[in-house]
């Protein structure tokens, strides 16, 4: 019966930490959306939107669904205490996602050198931003399939769009001269950058493993069984 009670106040007090998260990325995305549209007016804006449609469809190609594996196959080792298997999978799994997302870019970019596009410094700055976003997301799927939920979302869902804001109207604001979609696309690059490097510094921590030092004796890991 203790188990039973401790179990319902886990999952209430999880519940309750993840519905306040989600209920305040909400209001940060919508001051993203603000400063944004402020700053950068109608046309620019357009193009910036542009380019994150663009890159939020060319993440499809650049992850091939290797974030749910990560949470899936690491939530199950971890529970057998299979840490040397979670590593390797870990492992390859980032290594495919920064390899994938990378030819992505390159491929893409060097597409668009035979066309004629408005806002090819933007696009270039979002073909930067991919594989760091996709390096990013992956690492938060990492943690989440350690069962670290509130400090993946933390960081993905306040930190980061916090970050956004801040950085967007020093940039706008006090640099008058900054505004445009390539600005917004630079402050895009930072604050991923800084969340990613969060993410995995969290992971690390967390990981009983040394994740770049674990030996598998030379077997190899399944994906998935």
């Amino acid at each position: 019966m203790k188990d039973t009670d401790d179990l319902k106040v886990f999952i209430y007090k999880a519940a309750r930490g993840s519905a306040g998260i989600q209920v305040v990325s909400k209001l940060l995305a919508l001051g993203v959306g603000v400063v944004f549209a402020r700053a950068l007016g109608a046309e620019d804006y357009g193009v910036y939107a542009y380019s994150m449609a663009l890159m939020t469809f060319l993440m499809i190609f650049g992850e091939l669904g290797i974030p749910i594996i990560l949470m899936k196959e690491i939530s199950g080792r971890s529970s057998n205490s299979d840490w040397r298997g979670a590593t390797y999978i870990l492992r390859k799994g980032l290594a495919f996602v920064i390899l994938a997302s990378l030819g992505i870019s390159v491929i893409f970019g060097l597409s668009t050198l035979f066309f004629d596009i408005n806002g090819n410094y933007t696009l270039a700055l979002m073909l930067m931003l991919l594989p760091i976003t996709v390096l990013s997301k992956s690492l938060s799927y990492a943690l989440l399939g350690l069962h670290k939920n509130i400090l993946s979302q933390s960081v993905n869902l306040l930190l980061k769009p916090f970050l956004v804001i801040a950085l967007s109207l020093i940039a706008f604001f006090c640099f008058s001269n900054l505004r445009g979609p390539a600005t917004a696309m630079g402050v895009q690059i930072i604050a991923t950058t800084i969340a990613a490097a969060i993410l995995f510094f969290c992971l690390h921590n967390v990981w009983p493993e040394q994740i770049f030092t674990c030996h598998t004796n030379g077997k190899r890991t399944p994906w998935a069984k």
